[in-house]
């Protein structure tokens, strides 16, 4: 187990914070060297206990954890929640070779900015990093089928769910959100300021009754909302693999 690096050395640079936690050593390692190496991004925290983590973490704040929540068992998701709970200024990218897609919706409900495979190419990792600086999710193929499993799930179990009445502006921030705007490009769009998107964003995800905006986009998916955006692309999950890019 290695805790966290020197604080001169992590003042000395202004890069993105990053944490580890893997009880994988040597995999570990490994990938706090090429993390290191990308130049934007600076390993702070290495550990394989996630109790020594969140201890870290009191006193040497990041701004991404990258976590193997497979590590640790039924435990692996509270210990998830419990570091949004007590840092939720933190953005959480699990690195997992999970491939249980009800486990990975849990996952994006709890609040979670990506969910990247451990089968995936390296660079997926850093694009999920850049995506959740953005405070935006990494919707890449497991986030969307994650999303599609949760929703056909909700349909045949939530039949008689609440209509909700949305103005088209909420819809069109909704759809605008799916597109992965930025809060400045949505308010361009719609003629608004960057805070009263801000406060709309919040406001829809009260309305509608979700914590994440994984949430909202369930509730488009239900709705046909975002429906035009998916119906359009001839084979929507290569592209999704490919959005990053």
């Amino acid at each position: 187990m290695v805790g966290p690096y020197s604080i001169k050395e992590n003042l000395a640079n202004k890069k993105v914070r990053v944490a580890i936690a893997d009880s994988n050593v040597f995999f570990r390692r490994l990938l706090a060297k090429y993390i290191n190496e990308q130049g934007n991004f600076r390993i702070c925290i290495e550990t394989s206990d996630m109790a020594d983590l969140i201890l870290y973490l009191q006193n040497f704040p990041v701004e991404i954890v990258v976590i193997d929540f497979l590590d640790h068992q039924t435990s692996g998701i509270d210990n998830i929640k419990n570091i949004i709970t007590k840092f939720s200024e933190i953005k959480i990218i699990v690195l997992s070779s999970c491939t249980n897609l009800s486990l990975i919706g849990n996952l994006i409900d709890l609040g979670i900015f990506a969910f990247v495979s451990k089968f995936d190419e390296p660079n997926s990792l850093i694009k999920s990093f850049e995506s959740a600086m953005e405070n935006k999710l990494y919707r890449n193929y497991f986030f969307t089928e994650a999303l599609f499993f949760k929703n056909e799930k909700r349909n045949s179990l939530l039949k008689r769910f609440t209509k909700i009445d949305l103005d088209e502006r909420e819809r069109r921030i909704i759809q605008l959100l799916w597109a992965e705007k930025t809060n400045q490009e949505i308010a361009k769009e719609i003629y608004l300021s960057i805070r009263s998107v801000e406060k709309m964003r919040q406001k829809l995800k009260q309305k509608i009754g979700f914590k994440s905006i994984a949430g909202l986009f369930q509730y488009a998916l239900d709705e046909g909302i975002i429906i035009s955006n998916l119906s359009t692309t001839m084979n929507f999950r290569e592209q999704i693999s490919q959005e990053h890019e």
